[in-house]
C-alpha cells in the first residue's frame, strides 16, 4: 500500500539521534573546525580567536566549550557566589582526552553534570541537585571570533555553519596534508549532526501532519464517526538506550483503510495528501510555516549542514 510503504520510510528517518545528541556531535564539530583553523598562520586565525588556554596556548576541548557557551546561572564555588556559564569542566569524563576527545563520548556534553544547584535542599520546587549543563547554545561573537556579524540582524544557525564550513575549506587548503585526521572527524560529526536534525524534523513531521492534512478530513465525534488519530510506537536508540515515539505506519494505514465511516473516495483522498504532504515534507520549507512548526528552522539547518559537508568532502580545487 502506497501509504503505508511511504510513512514507514518516514518512520525510517526518526530518531536515530536523540536531537541533544545533534548538539553534542554539533559541539565536537565546532572544536574541531577550531583546531583546524590552528593550523594557519596565527595571523589568518579566525574563530574563537579570544579563548587562551590555562597553558597559554591553544583551548582544549573543555576550555573552548567554556569559551564559546552562553548563558549563566549563579553558584556556590568554595563558599562563595560566583556567575558561571552552564558548562561545568570539571565534570568531564576523566578518561576523555581532552586535545584530541572521543567523538561518542565528548558527543555526550549534554549527559553530564552542571553546577550544583544552592537552591537544592532549601526551595521545594528544586528537585535535581545539579543544573542543566551544555544546552548547545553558543555565543556566536566568541564562536565565530573575526566571523561576527556585528549588525543589528543576528546569523541564523544555518548561516554561523556556512561560515565554519569556509574557515574549514580556508584551512584545509594551509594546511595540507597535517590537517587530514582533523578534516575525517570534522566530517564525522557533521554527518551525525546532519541525521540528527533529519530526527527533529522527522519528530515535528506528527505533528505537522496532524496540523497540516489530518485536521481537514477529521470530522469524527463518536464510536460511528471515530476521531482520525496520528499512532506512535515506541523506538528505542540503541547508542543512547533513550526510546521516541515515531509513527506507527502500519496501524495509521490500517486505521484510514479500516475507518467505519469514511467513504472510499475520502480514504483516497487522505492517502493522496498524506502521500504528498510526507515525499515533500523534508524538501520544502513552506510546508512547516504555520505558527506552532519548528521544521523551518529544522529544514534550513539542515540544508545548511548538508551543503558544508559537500563542500568539505569534496577535492580542493587545483591551484592556478
Amino acid at each position: 500500500m502506497k501509504l503505508y510503504q511511504l510513512l514507514l520510510l518516514a518512520a525510517a528517518a526518526s530518531p536515530v539521534l536523540a536531537s541533544d545528541r545533534a548538539a553534542g556531535y554539533e559541539a565536537v564539530m565546532f572544536y574541531d573546525i577550531y583546531r583546524m583553523d590552528g593550523l594557519r598562520p596565527e595571523g589568518d586565525r579566525t574563530i574563537a580567536t579570544g579563548c587562551k588556554g590555562a597553558k597559554g596556548g591553544r583551548c582544549n576541548f573543555a576550555e573552548f566549550i567554556t569559551h564559546i557557551q552562553s548563558g549563566t546561572q549563579s553558584v556556590i564555588i568554595n563558599g562563595q557566589k560566583a556567575t558561571v556559564g552552564k558548562f561545568n569542566p570539571d565534570n568531564v569524563p576523566k578518561s576523555l582526552d581532552l586535545e584530541n576527545p572521543d567523538i561518542n563520548e565528548a558527543s555526550k556534553i549534554m549527559d553530564w553534570k552542571g553546577w550544583l544547584n544552592p537552591q537544592y535542599g532549601k526551595n521545594p520546587k528544586v528537585t535535581d541537585p545539579y543544573y542543566p549543563s551544555y544546552d548547545g547554545k553558543y555565543d556566536q561573537k566568541a564562536l565565530l571570533g573575526k566571523m561576527y556579524n556585528s549588525g543589528k540582524v543576528r546569523d541564523k544557525h544555518g548561516d554561523v555553519l556556512t561560515k565554519l564550513g569556509k574557515v574549514t575549506q580556508d584551512a584545509r587548503s594551509a594546511a595540507g596534508s597535517k590537517g587530514d585526521d582533523i578534516l575525517k572527524r570534522i566530517n564525522t560529526s557533521l554527518d551525525n549532526v546532519i541525521l540528527g536534525r533529519q530526527a527533529d524534523n522527522a519528530d515535528s513531521l506528527v505533528r505537522d501532519l496532524d496540523l497540516k492534512v489530518i485536521s481537514k478530513y477529521n470530522t469524527g465525534k463518536n464510536a460511528a464517526n471515530p476521531k482520525i488519530e496520528i499512532p506512535t510506537t515506541d523506538y528505542k536508540d540503541e547508542d543512547t538506550g533513550k526510546t521516541y515515539k515515531i509513527i506507527d505506519a502500519t496501524k495509521f494505514a490500517d486505521d484510514i483503510k479500516n475507518h467505519p465511516s469514511l467513504s472510499a473516495e475520502a480514504k483516497t483522498a487522505i492517502d493522496n495528501a498524506i502521500t504528498e504532504y510526507v515525499t515533500n515534507y523534508t524538501n520544502d520549507e513552506s510546508l512547516s510555516e504555520k505558527a506552532g512548526s519548528n521544521g523551518v528552522t529544522h529544514h534550513r539547518d539542515i540544508k545548511a549542514a548538508q551543503a558544508v559537508s559537500s563542500t568539505i568532502k569534496a577535492p580542493l580545487p587545483a591551484s592556478c
